[in-house]
């Protein structure tokens, strides 16, 4: 070989596979991390979501609870019934994704409506209230229910 038609390599060939190796790997790094925090994102939803179903599903254990509410000096606040033992969500599960705890409390009294098919004066309202409080046992996720209701009593 003639040596004038040899030039000396000035590593151009390196150096332009060094950069597009750190562009590659920069992209894969951001995409890893992108999946990571979608990932987390997806499975905080779903604690949301299992928190929620634990809380509401306490709110209607508690809500259809065939007991009857036996207080006799019922003053606004009093706890009347309370879901004990806490509540597992799935209930059939022997892994709960989440708890709830339900409490009942009297809010109020008032007569009912003219017009509502009673004799005036006969009957009263019983206002309730039904707080469920669900929780994630993965990641903490919390949701609070509330819900009312009244029972019609004899005066």
């Amino acid at each position: 070989m003639n040596r004038r038609l040899m030039r000396p390599q000035a590593g151009a060939a390196l150096i332009v596979g060094l950069i597009l190796l750190m562009v590659m790997t920069v992209l894969a790094v951001t995409g890893m991390s992108r999946a990571i925090l979608n990932i987390r994102m997806a499975d905080n939803t779903r604690q949301s979501q299992a928190a929620f179903q634990a809380a509401q599903s306490a709110l209607d254990t508690e809500m259809l609870n065939p007991n009857p509410i036996t207080a006799i000096d019922l003053t606004p606040g009093l706890v009347v019934r309370e879901l004990d033992p806490a509540y597992n969500y799935p209930a059939d599960s022997d892994q709960p994704t989440a708890t709830a705890s339900a409490v009942t409390s009297f809010r109020a009294e008032s007569d009912l409506a003219p017009g509502s098919g009673w004799e005036a004066g006969t009957m009263v309202a019983l206002h309730f209230e039904t707080e469920s409080d669900g929780r994630s046992t993965a990641r903490g996720a919390r949701s609070q229910q509330v819900a009312g209701f009244y029972v019609m009593a004899p005066k």
